[in-house]
């Protein structure tokens, strides 16, 4: 796998793993009726920190993928479908789980 496949894939499983804790958020009702902006901001927040993340923690180089921004933007697409879809999947599932459905 070369760098920019990594930075692609690991944004993906960073969305996997903040969408629990946005659903959370959201039917835990800790903001009322802000809940699902507070979730949506973890999520940016989340994606602004992999850059950080993988630029001084991975020490990915901007200069190691075809363009220097794919640091910044490779897997955002990816990153917010997958964050989505996996908020609602886990949404759903807590929200049967607890009885509300």
């Amino acid at each position: 796998m070369n760098v920019s496949e990594k930075l692609w894939w690991s944004r993906y499983f960073l969305a996997l793993s903040i969408s629990p804790l946005s659903a959370y958020i959201c039917l835990g009702g800790f903001f009322e009726e802000w809940s699902a902006y507070v979730a949506f901001a973890l999520a940016i927040l989340a994606y602004l920190l992999s850059y950080f993340f993988a630029r001084y923690v991975f020490k990915v180089r901007p200069e190691s993928l075809k363009r220097p921004r794919d640091l910044a933007i490779q897997g955002i697409f990816a990153y917010f479908v997958a964050w989505f879809a996996f908020w609602i999947f886990f949404y759903t599932m807590m929200a049967w789980a607890s009885g509300l459905l």
